[in-house]
């Protein structure tokens, strides 16, 4: 008597881990980018809190670069208006749009702190990649339409 698996048993053992692999990995993926964002969302909370306080200072000018707020928001390498981590590039209130920003670098998503609230924009006529997922409930926040929470 030979002692052994079948191929017909190989073969269901194979599918049901593939199966079980695209039932999990959409899922993996939505963490992962929801706990990327939940960084994002901290960093633009303090810097927009830097940046409401180094404009107060200013009194007159009605902005502030990246480089001039006292914020720290992990390893950030500067660079022109804007300082950038792997997956965002984050920018003061000296951007087009007035407000503090971070755009996440994967795709065209755009956060904006308005007015103490945090928004985010996902540009449908792409200046970057277009968005894979649907951010705004993923994140269980507002989507703002308008033109001012552009990042690109």
């Amino acid at each position: 008597m030979k002692k052994g698996f079948t191929l017909i048993e190989l073969l269901v053992v194979v599918l049901i881990i593939g199966i079980l692999a695209a039932v999990a990995l959409p899922q993996y993926r939505k963490s992962v980018i929801k706990s990327r964002f939940s960084e994002a969302l901290t960093a633009l909370k303090a810097i927009d809190g830097a940046d409401q306080l180094c404009r107060m200072g200013k009194g007159s000018v009605n902005y502030c670069a990246i480089g001039e707020l006292s914020v720290d928001v992990g390893t950030l390498a500067s660079h022109g208006g804007a300082a950038s981590t792997k997956e965002f590039t984050y920018r003061a209130s000296d951007s087009a749009s007035g407000f503090p920003q971070a755009q996440y670098n994967h795709e065209d998503v755009c956060l904006c702190a308005v007015n103490g609230g945090i928004y985010l924009s996902q540009n449908k006529n792409s200046c970057a990649a277009a968005a894979t997922f649907d951010y705004a409930a993923l994140l269980q926040i507002k989507e703002d339409q308008n033109t001012y929470c552009t990042c690109c």
